[in-house]
């Protein structure tokens, strides 16, 4: 039972999650360690609610009270992290357009087209290596955490939308 508290502990801290630590140390430094605890984390709620069964049992015998949605709210919180780290490479990734489309006007009047061609395709592999590599991560989330609540869902449909742009730019 501790256990499955300190996991809903884990998953819910503001301190290794929050919006302020994601920024402080950068979406893809968080979403490896994200992906390395959710690893973990998965295998640690597999396992328990393998034994739910027997374990249910063992601790009504001792009379100890066990409450399995625990194992609930701690799904439910990776969902939290996961638009956090959503959220972060798609304002990362409309920086990058903003930036993009000033540097392209600035190559036009003084640059090359040899010049232009290179900006937009760093872009679209920036674009594409990170924006990907988020959507599979919040795909796994998704999965694990049976779902998504409105907002991420929004956001992984907007990772998916620029995606698609991204692929028909090519």
């Amino acid at each position: 039972m501790a256990e499955m508290k300190q996991m809903r502990t884990d998953a819910k801290s503001e301190e290794k999650w929050g919006e302020k630590q994601i920024r402080k140390e950068g979406y893809a430094a968080v979403k490896r360690r994200a992906e390395y605890e959710l690893g973990k984390l998965q295998q640690r709620v597999d396992a328990l609610l393998r034994d739910k069964d027997s374990l249910e049992k063992k601790f009504a015998a001792e009379g100890v009270p066990c409450d399995f949605e625990l194992l609930t709210e701690v799904r439910h919180a990776t969902a939290r992290i996961g638009a956090s780290v959503m959220l972060l490479v798609l304002e990362e990734h409309t920086r990058r357009e903003n930036k993009l489309a000033a540097d392209k006007e600035k190559l036009k009047e003084t640059g090359s087209d040899k010049q232009v061609h290179e900006v937009v395709a760093r872009y679209r592999k920036w674009g594409n290596d990170h924006l990907l590599s988020v959507f599979k991560f919040a795909f796994k989330i998704y999965q694990f955490a049976g779902g998504f609540d409105q907002a991420s869902k929004r956001l992984f449909e907007e990772l998916g939308r620029r995606l698609h742009v991204l692929a028909s730019e090519d």
